[in-house]
């Protein structure tokens, strides 16, 4: 599963799929936030968590 936005408030959601064992692939534009996500989807058990950090913002 990929989610992206992690920094919105789905963390939880992400431990939840990875408590399945699922493989998660998480993208979010805050480093902190989503180290986070991911240290908290592999506690649950995620099979493989592979994060990416990426400004999709278009900008001005």
């Amino acid at each position: 599963m990929v989610v992206t936005g992690t920094n919105s408030g789905i963390r939880r959601a992400c431990a939840a799929f990875g408590a399945r064992g699922d493989q998660l692939g998480l993208i979010a534009h805050g480093r902190v936030v989503l180290e986070g996500a991911v240290r908290e989807a592999e506690r649950a058990g995620a099979g493989q968590v592979i994060s990416l950090k990426l400004e999709h913002s278009l900008g001005q």
